[in-house]
C-alpha cells in the first residue's frame, strides 16, 4: 500500500449510520468490494451471502435468537463477518509490515519522529495525570 493512499485514508470523512463490521461499512464498502473480487475471479464468496447481507441470528442448534425485549436479532451473515475480520487482520498485518520495513530502512528518522511525538504529547499527558491523581485522591477520601 502506498503512502499517498494512507494519507488519504487518514483524512476525516462524513459519519455514516450504516451497519459496520470491524469499522468497515457493510453495504457501501464491504459487499461491493467482495462482489468486485468475485467478478474478477479472485474470490468465490457464495452469491447468496452477498445477496442477503442481513439474516435472523441463530444459535448453534439453529434456534432463533432474540434480544432482551423478545425481538428478533438481525445480524450480518456469518460469511461476511468472517470476510470483514480477515480484511481487518490482513490490513493490520500489512500496516505492521510496512512500519517495520520503514523502521529497518530508516531507524534514525523513525526514532526522531517518535521522540518528537512523545515530547508534543507530554503536556497533555501531564494534565491528564494530574486529573487522574486528583480523582484517585477524591475516591480514597
Amino acid at each position: 500500500m502506498n503512502d499517498e493512499l494512507i494519507v488519504k485514508l487518514l483524512q476525516p470523512t462524513i459519519k455514516s449510520t450504516e451497519k459496520k463490521l470491524w469499522s468497515i461499512p457493510v453495504e457501501t464498502i464491504l459487499v461491493p468490494r467482495l462482489i468486485s473480487l468475485n467478478a474478477q475471479g479472485l474470490t468465490d464468496i457464495p452469491k447468496q451471502d452477498l445477496g442477503c447481507i442481513m439474516v435472523v441470528n441463530r444459535d448453534k442448534n439453529g434456534d432463533i435468537k432474540r434480544n432482551k425485549d423478545g425481538e428478533l436479532k438481525i445480524v450480518v451473515n456469518k460469511t461476511l463477518r468472517a470476510c470483514a475480520k480477515n480484511m481487518r487482520d490482513n490490513f493490520i498485518a500489512q500496516q505492521a509490515a510496512e512500519t517495520s520495513k520503514y523502521y529497518l530502512a530508516n531507524p534514525e528518522a523513525y526514532n526522531k519522529e517518535l521522540q518528537a511525538c512523545r515530547e508534543a504529547g507530554k503536556l497533555i499527558r501531564d494534565i491528564d495525570q494530574k486529573i487522574l491523581d486528583a480523582e484517585k485522591t477524591t475516591q480514597s477520601e
